[in-house]
């Protein structure tokens, strides 16, 4: 990636397709453009290209924040999308351009991560999911898609790990808690490691 060429530090940059605005540009861009709406960036992570899910979420002074498309609730700040985006034609995709901030409880995050439609992040020693839930990724015991973060189900303990993503409909997400790994999502291709095909919407 390019220095900036404003000489400010700890800003994110993206650049490619625009696939609803995780490129921050109604067009797309060849070269790094500043993302609006983050100040001090620890990390950023979250990406997703698939066709009807591209979008993106960092780590701004342990405050996560994403951008691009809400389809399925990705922005988890709870509320509908404050716009939307135009792409193949279908103009009615719900998006925002700018980082939003999601509603987690207040503590700084350490760790966001994304699959194809779900985000989860690590705040507190404590695990939060929030979007796309057909899979069970969210651990919430449930397969409907929520707009903003909801805590697995019995991962009441610090967690000190956590992980998640996938592609296709083999979206899983997990996490280390007392020494121990949990994972919860789908199970197509045995990710969860529990001894058998069968996939589970809790830990």
């Amino acid at each position: 990636v390019s220095e900036p060429r404003d000489g400010t530090a700890d800003t994110a940059y993206c650049w490619g397709d625009k696939n609803y605005n995780a490129a921050p540009s109604p067009g797309g861009y060849e070269t790094p453009t500043a993302v609006q709406g983050l100040e001090s960036v620890d990390s950023i992570t979250g990406f997703s290209s698939y066709s009807f899910a591209t979008y993106a979420c960092a780590i701004d002074d342990g405050t996560v924040k994403c951008w691009g498309a809400d389809t399925f609730g990705q922005l988890g700040d709870g509320e509908p999308a404050p716009g939307f985006c135009t792409f193949s034609g279908n103009s009615n995709i719900a998006c925002s351009i700018e980082a939003t901030p999601v509603s987690l409880p207040g503590g700084r995050a350490t760790k966001v991560v994304g699959g194809i439609n779900h985000v989860c992040a690590l705040q507190d020693e404590q695990v939060y999911c929030w979007g796309h839930d057909g899979f069970g990724q969210l651990g919430n015991g449930g397969q409907e898609s929520v707009v903003a973060p909801t805590r697995p189900a019995g991962l009441s303990g610090e967690v000190s790990v956590m992980n998640g993503g996938g592609i296709g409909d083999m979206e899983t997400s997990c996490g280390v808690m007392d020494g121990a790994a949990y994972c919860w999502g789908s199970n197509q291709n045995l990710g969860l490691g529990d001894g058998t095909a069968l996939s589970s919407t809790s830990p």
